[in-house]
């Protein structure tokens, strides 16, 4: 665990309150419109933490394994971003959405 979070600078990220957030605008969290919010923000979460990653990288380099792990990272980038464009736009709020997607 110790040298793949130095050598490939792994990112944990988590919810806080989803649960109340769901209630806070009446969603279910077992219906199809409380698992498309959190699904988009989860997305948004993600490609945020991921933004913030590559202003890091700028600054002090990528991490150690990107180069012999760039093709199958950037895999993992292009699978985290498409389930974004499945969010259905008929349950999230456009801002939500758009915010979503653009990251």
């Amino acid at each position: 665990i110790e040298k793949n979070s130095h050598e490939y600078r792994p990112l944990g990220l988590g919810y806080a309150n989803l649960g109340a957030l769901l209630m806070s605008r009446g969603l279910p969290y077992d219906d199809d419109s409380g698992r498309q919010y959190a699904a988009a923000v989860t997305a948004l979460m993600c490609g945020e933490a991921y933004c913030q990653s590559a202003r890091i990288a700028a600054k002090s380099g990528p991490f150690l394994g990107f180069t012999r792990n760039r093709e199958p990272f950037l895999q993992v980038m292009r699978k985290h971003q498409s389930p974004a464009d499945g969010i259905d736009a008929e349950v999230v709020p456009t801002d939500l959405l758009s915010a979503a997607r653009g990251v």
